[in-house]
């Protein structure tokens, strides 16, 4: 088990405060959806806008966070066109920039 959760490996992962051991390298290939949004990240991005946009509208989230929600996920898209867009290894998916962007 590892001492703290800086030194278990999923520390850094979107769901990794769930864990206090070690993850099996495996578990990471197989959740990450990464190498499919370099294929289908326009698609991706805006369907992501399109599920910001119903909730707002049903009122679960305000205007002004799906404003910033899509902000952020367009803002993505450019990098992603432009060619900008840097994968780390450890990156789950897409919207993990949404966090990083502190959008």
């Amino acid at each position: 088990m590892a001492e703290n959760k800086a030194d278990a490996p999923a520390a850094n992962m979107l769901w990794g405060g769930r864990f206090t051991g070690a993850i099996d390298p495996l578990m990471y290939k197989y959740n990450a959806s990464i190498n499919y949004d370099k294929a289908l990240y326009k698609e991706d991005i805006l369907g992501s806008i399109a599920f910001a946009r119903a909730n707002s509208k049903a009122g679960i989230i305000s205007q002004d966070d799906f404003q910033a929600i899509e902000r952020g996920l367009l803002q993505v898209m450019e990098e992603w066109k432009q060619g900008t867009f840097t994968i780390m290894p450890n990156d789950e998916d897409v919207r993990r920039y949404l966090i990083l962007l502190d959008i």
